[in-house]
């Protein structure tokens, strides 16, 4: 070590480490020092295998199209080869050898020359390996993927501009006003934007010094478990809570956080965006109803004497993916029946009789199994 050096490296030379099972490197004999710590490693290889560089045994049929990479543990020595084989439901489609050269990890299997797009089940197999044994996975099943389906697009529940009742008379309506059973028939209403103080509102509303305005408006949702989120938009001046069906789902950055009680005298901060400021925000769609729904919105100022309001709103769905239409494969590979099927979302369950009781049978495809019973069910189901 030369001052001011508190590391070195040690460089193994002129040996080969995969030559060996392990390597034990021990320091020792120290000079203008003590050991301490650590003073002896061991390294160790694991034993030279041929496999499917895939942690899975199974993929698509279209994975073929590129070939199917094989790799050995380290590198190879000479003389290293597996002969594989692409057997369909039909019959066998392909066969060969790969030969990996000296230092190699990766040989790939070409992919056939017959047309295997339009198989369901190919078994592709690795077996007389020379030179190193077989790891795994040293089979491996491919699946004709499903359609894919096409994603719906958004629903704008709720456009911008949309009629909405509004409550501006400066008295405090505490929380009743919130619920959908709240009666608001005497509420006047208009067309967002809506406000005071400002050119471009399409409705204004009275500015009676009141600290909070209450504005409420419905829309219609026929299957609210479409949606796998809310994509709110909101003009707001100065601060806004959003209640849906009751529930709150959202407060402006310059209200005070939850769980901090907001009353009708609770004022939007100041030092924070509340001028004509947009929020945004993805929702939890939890609080949506099959049916009638209702959006209230409390817009708080600063202060009772401020020159302004504007209030505006988008809500839209984001719709949940759809799930491909699903298939069980069934192929027989020597005395071996296999179920194959695309989608890992889905489990394979088993019965005895057609009418159950069904129990689970594979939470991963594929499923391999022998000839042990004069009969078997099977079905997919989604958890």
């Amino acid at each position: 070590f030369e001052p001011p050096a508190t590391w070195q490296s040690i460089m193994p030379r002129q040996i080969d480490p995969f030559g060996y099972s392990h390597l034990d490197l021990t320091i020792s004999n120290p000079t203008g020092a003590v050991l301490t710590g650590i003073t002896s490693v061991s390294f160790t290889n694991p034993p030279l295998a041929i496999g499917f560089a895939s942690a899975e045994n199974q993929t698509t049929t279209a994975s073929l199209s590129n070939g199917i990479p094989v790799i050995l543990t380290g590198p190879a020595p000479a003389g290293v080869s597996v002969d594989y084989t692409i057997v369909g439901t039909a019959g066998s489609i392909a066969s060969g050898t790969l030969n990996f050269a000296e230092g190699e990890t990766v040989a790939w299997i070409p992919a056939p020359l017959a047309d295997f797009m339009q198989a369901d089940l190919l078994q592709v197999a690795l077996g007389n390996p020379t030179g190193a044994p077989l790891g795994e996975p040293s089979t491996i099943y491919l699946v004709r993927p499903g359609p894919t389906p096409t994603t719906p697009p958004t629903s704008i529940i709720m456009a911008k501009g949309s009629v909405w009742q509004y409550w501006d008379t400066g008295s405090d309506l505490g929380t009743a006003w919130r619920s959908n059973a709240f009666n608001s028939a005497a509420w006047p209403e208009g067309p967002a934007q809506l406000g005071f103080g400002e050119s471009d509102q399409a409705t204004t509303i009275a500015d009676n010094n009141q600290i909070t305005t209450y504005f409420r408006s419905t829309f219609m949702v026929d299957d609210p478990t479409l949606f796998a989120d809310l994509s709110m938009w909101m003009l707001r001046d100065d601060g806004a809570v959003v209640y849906l069906n009751g529930t709150e789902l959202f407060r402006s950055p310059n209200m005070p956080a939850a769980p901090t009680l907001i009353t009708y005298l609770t004022p939007a901060e100041g030092g924070q965006p509340g001028e004509n400021t947009i929020d945004t925000a993805t929702l939890e769609p939890d609080a949506l109803l099959a049916g009638t729904n209702v959006v209230a919105v409390e817009m708080h100022q600063t202060q009772i004497n401020s020159s302004d309001v504007s209030f505006d709103f988008e809500l839209v769905g984001e719709p949940r993916p759809p799930i491909p239409p699903q298939y069980v494969y069934l192929g027989k590979f020597d005395e071996e029946m296999v179920l194959a099927w695309s989608h890992p979302d889905f489990i394979l369950e088993e019965a005895d009789q057609l009418t159950g009781p069904w129990t689970p049978a594979a939470t991963n495809s594929p499923l391999v199994a022998t000839y042990a019973q004069d009969q078997k069910f099977y079905r997919l189901r989604l958890p």
